[in-house]
């Protein structure tokens, strides 16, 4: 288990503005059922307070070449179907929202404002917050600013509800500035309400969470996801508990009520606190399957072992294989690629015909049901400690969700080597490392106990002896000259030469923004 404690300072939402409050006061009771259909339940992250400290030292944990947590024995990862359960945000049945751009002109114009008078205000690409509050926050705002307006009233009335969206995206989902909007959120705003086609914005947000965890593991001083969210959810999933007859499936708003549920846990308070909790954490006291996450798991592609998100600055890829027991699945060697490879960034002008070929795509990702229990294999678990020597990419084109030969050269090899420790009993699959444990101890743990300063992560000689003569002729594993990484060829990323027609022709802006 790697961990980056070189982090600078890093700037991320902590203090909710209170003009963005007073916004959602002013016109919650008029247009909140308008909205809700649009931001689901995020309005109520205006009442979460922030752990700065908790998120950064979450980032120290993440490995962006797994896009995922790894701790003492496990990993672990935001999903789309956790996300979209917490935020109360549409999934299934819709294709991910692609990002747009805007320039300053089309974005004064869409509101509806006179361009000499206020280019000034949108010309480096973001708008002040209280400037969008003056013009549409109030509900006198149009008689107060009325000389800005080329529109009517009634058009005006209508706009209210596009604006107040796009200026809490651009406040509580991606930041972009302090205080600031991002003018390009606009014509994505605007496509929500009144386009064609249904779609969802929640690949889009954990594309940035995914994509800020990384800048910043690497030295990044900017969060430009929901850091509010990320934090929900670290905390939903630290707390273990049992749920009796499914008493939090019920819940309606996720967010209003985390709160509640955590309220009988005796969390750490401080940095400190928090430190020593996410070093000593492991598999088996943590809350894999949150009760209320349920139905299918998008898990892959037909090309590749990962997901390809699109988000607001980039792609972002997403490897659910490697989770498998968020889902209630048990979760075996799982099919992977080194992640940090597909990590794409628009640097300013966006791909139009690739983005149109993964929102084709995307109802043919492969999914699997839900279940209930959330064991792993021993495969797993042996695997997963010895990361350094045996988790390597998987060769292409494998079908499934399972590397099944490199499992089952595991256990034949390897398996009767480890150490079976108390973690790793209460982890696996019930009875199915019993036949290797000769006496069942009170204490299983004693032989660990003896010893403080052994890392079950490290082999001992037998293994190391072992691992030669396994390596050296095992086809299935990489030569360590490669570095163990698979080469991602431009085919992985399904490409068309004619991008799908509705949906290419409605809104995309091929112009390249110098300001995004």
């Amino acid at each position: 288990m790697q961990i980056n404690q070189n982090l600078p300072d890093i700037r991320m939402m902590t203090e909710v503005p209170r003009t963005l409050k007073e916004w959602w006061g002013n016109i919650r009771v008029a247009y909140g059922n308008e909205i809700m259909p649009y931001l689901g339940s995020l309005t109520d992250l205006l009442n979460v307070e922030a752990n700065k400290s908790l998120i950064t030292l979450m980032i120290e944990f993440w490995q962006p070449t797994t896009v995922t947590f790894q701790f003492t024995d496990f990993e672990i990862t935001p999903t789309l179907e956790e996300i979209s359960q917490i935020a109360d945000l549409p999934l299934a049945g819709r294709v991910p929202l692609a990002p747009r751009t805007t320039s300053g002109i089309s974005f004064l114009q869409s509101l509806g404002l006179k361009v000499s008078q206020c280019l000034r205000r949108a010309d480096e690409g973001w708008v002040k917050l209280d400037y969008l509050f003056k013009r549409f926050g109030r509900r006198d705002s149009y008689d107060r600013f009325h000389q800005e307006f080329f529109v009517s009233r009634v058009d005006w009335e209508r706009l209210r509800t596009i604006v107040f969206v796009t200026a809490f995206l651009g406040i509580m989902i991606f930041p972009k500035k302090k205080g600031c909007v991002d003018i390009n959120l606009l014509p994505m705003v605007i496509f929500i309400f009144r386009g064609p086609i249904r779609v969802t914005i929640v690949p889009m947000i954990l594309a940035e969470i995914f994509r800020s965890l990384s800048l910043c593991s690497r030295g990044y001083d900017h969060f430009k996801g929901s850091n509010l969210l990320l934090q929900i959810w670290v905390l939903e999933h630290f707390y273990q508990r049992h749920v009796e007859n499914g008493a939090e499936a019920d819940l309606r708003n996720k967010i209003r009520n985390h709160a509640t549920r955590l309220s009988m846990w005796d969390a750490p308070n401080d940095e400190d606190g928090w430190r020593f909790f996410l070093t000593h954490l492991t598999g088996n006291h943590i809350q894999w399957r949150l009760p209320w996450v349920y139905g299918q798991a998008l898990l892959r592609t037909n090309q590749a072992y990962f997901i390809e998100l699109i988000g607001l600055e980039g792609f972002q890829p997403y490897a659910p294989l490697r989770v498998l027991r968020q889902f209630g699945i048990t979760q075996d060697v799982p099919l992977w690629s080194n992640m940090a490879l597909i990590e794409v960034n628009y640097e300013g002008r966006i791909p139009i015909e690739r983005i149109a070929a993964l929102v084709q795509g995307w109802c043919g990702i492969l999914d699997s049901d839900m279940g209930v229990e959330s064991w792993c294999t021993p495969e797993y678990y042996t695997w997963f400690m010895m990361g350094g020597i045996l988790a390597k990419p998987s060769y292409e084109g494998i079908l499934g969700f399972t590397d099944t030969q490199r499992s089952n050269q595991i256990g034949m090899k390897l398996l009767n080597l480890m150490h079976i420790t108390t973690t790793m009993y209460q982890q696996v699959a019930p009875r199915s490392i019993d036949h290797l444990i000769q006496a069942v101890d009170d204490e299983p743990n004693e032989e660990m106990e003896k010893d403080p300063e052994e890392d079950p992560r490290e082999p001992t000689e037998e293994m190391e002896e072992d691992l030669e003569e396994y390596l050296e002729h095992d086809p299935n594993l990489y030569d360590p000259r490669d570095g163990g990484v698979m080469h991602i060829e431009d085919e992985l990323v399904p490409t068309v030469e004619d991008a799908h027609s509705e949906y290419g022709s409605i809104g995309f802006d091929e112009r390249e923004d110098s300001n995004n």
